[in-house]
């Protein structure tokens, strides 16, 4: 016979909320499989994993080469196959902000690498050499705060509907929107899309394409191609500035550009480019079309079957455009060097960039002694307060008014048609100084010889 319990009786648990390491110490480094465990985690996210590439009679280049400097990268990549690029990341080190890397490589290989990376770390670029066939391509934003009633989708769509007019009128050719590869980064704050024509003919380099883009956005600005100007899908927003400007990036044709990779992100940003949901290309792919298609078809200087030379397109703006950085008329014929003919001019102008800045090249127009001296490493613009985060900026020497003034590549300050205030330029560096001391007989040629 069972005796039945009080449940009083019964020894109560005391549970008390007791770390394990109050009651068998503390522990300095933890538990030895978790250490080890993190060690190997720390050593696979840090180094890329490597990679072995295979070369084949019909298979991929196999070469994976990085330079600090992108000339070197470009000189290198012009001793290799054709199916060879150049590509650029940015450094991590925060005491290079804004510096970049090089690689040479096959796309394929850099697609099988970006694959083993997170997302977060994959910061590529594609660099559209200056003399590389290219494909037509955009760059697309706007920031949303200041455009609340603007569709960025519609604004796309239109914009994608007047370029197929254009092209079809100057080029006689159809085009149409299956035939763009439409990418998006858009965030709340910010719209950002990227366009690549795909089933178009290749452009003989980007500043040729760019010559078409800003074509096309000179008859947007008058109206004469847009269905309702006034309308959601505008492609007029207002820019950080307050001003009105296009939502299209003039100042992504200039040499060796960077151009964002499929399904990278800009360094610390983590908006990496997709397939927008409103593309039609990739669907008219069909269901056999992988992501790796998508990354080989977004690279700009990518193609299969690249055209003949002569089957290249050319463009040219009309002859009756004036050239918006000097002022002079297109007829006219600049010289470009690497100097100008007054060096102490070009002396002058090194001593207001260095030592972070240089002289890239000059122009020289005869006709009116006009020299525009564009800069590489130096963006300061007098317009923002501030350098340019990708655009550059350029120095314009009036030598006839003995003045010179600043313009930029931004097409902000381009669609304002933005100029610093005009500075002397010192006597000394004027021809006009020289030409003083030179004896007067001298200058009449009746000089004793």
């Amino acid at each position: 016979m069972t005796s039945e319990i009080d449940e009083s009786e019964r020894p109560q648990t005391l549970r008390v909320g007791l770390k394990t390491s109050a009651f068998y110490g503390a522990s300095p480094k933890g538990s030895p499989i978790v250490e080890k465990v993190k060690r190997r985690v720390s050593k696979l996210q840090k180094p890329p994993c490597l990679v072995q590439f295979r070369g084949g009679l019909l298979g991929p280049t196999v070469v994976w080469k990085v330079f600090p400097v992108q000339s070197q990268a470009l000189s290198f990549v012009r001793k290799m196959p054709e199916d060879v690029r150049v590509f650029s990341f940015e450094l991590r080190d925060r005491d290079a902000s804004g510096k970049r890397g090089f690689l040479v490589t096959h796309p394929l290989h850099l697609w099988k690498v970006l694959q083993m990376r997170r997302p977060s770390d994959r910061c590529m670029y594609e660099v559209i050499a200056e003399d590389a066939p290219c494909k037509l391509y955009f760059d697309l934003e706007f920031e949303t705060e200041p455009n609340p009633s603007r569709d960025g989708a519609a604004m796309v769509r239109e914009l994608i509907r007047v370029v197929c007019r254009e092209w079809k009128v100057v080029f006689g050719s159809d085009c149409r929107p299956k035939d763009v590869l439409w990418l998006d980064s858009s965030t709340e704050k910010k719209f950002s899309s990227h366009l690549i024509f795909q089933r178009t003919r290749l452009f003989r380099n980007n500043r040729e394409a760019g010559a078409f883009v800003r074509l096309v956005c000179g008859k947007m600005r008058s109206g004469a191609c847009l269905k309702a100007p006034q309308s959601r899908e505008s492609p007029f927003v207002t820019s950080r500035h307050g001003g009105a400007a296009l939502f299209v990036d003039e100042g992504v044709y200039t040499r060796n550009r960077n151009f964002r990779l499929f399904q990278c992100t800009k360094l610390r940003k983590n908006t990496p480019l997709v397939v927008s949901e409103n593309d039609e290309y990739v669907r008219s792919l069909g269901a056999d079309c992988e992501e790796q298609d998508v990354f080989l078809d977004s690279l700009v200087t990518w193609c299969v079957g690249t055209d003949e030379p002569d089957q290249l397109l050319q463009f040219t703006r009309p002859q009756d455009d004036t050239r918006w950085d000097s002022g002079t008329k297109a007829q006219e014929i600049p010289l470009r060097s690497m100097s100008s003919p007054y060096p102490e001019l070009d002396d002058f102008v090194k001593g207001l960039v260095v030592p972070r800045g240089s002289i890239r090249h000059v122009t020289f127009f005869p006709d009116t002694d006009t020299l525009v001296y564009d800069l590489a490493g130096y963006r300061f613009c007098e317009n923002i307060g501030r350098e340019h985060r990708s655009n550059g900026v350029m120095f314009v020497a009036d030598v006839q008014a003995g003045t010179y003034y600043q313009k930029c590549y931004d097409p902000d300050c381009r669609a304002i048609s933005f100029r610093s205030t005009p500075r002397p330029i010192p006597e000394r560096c004027l021809p006009s100084y020289w030409l003083n001391m030179v004896p007067d007989e001298l200058l009449r040629g009746d000089a004793a010889s």
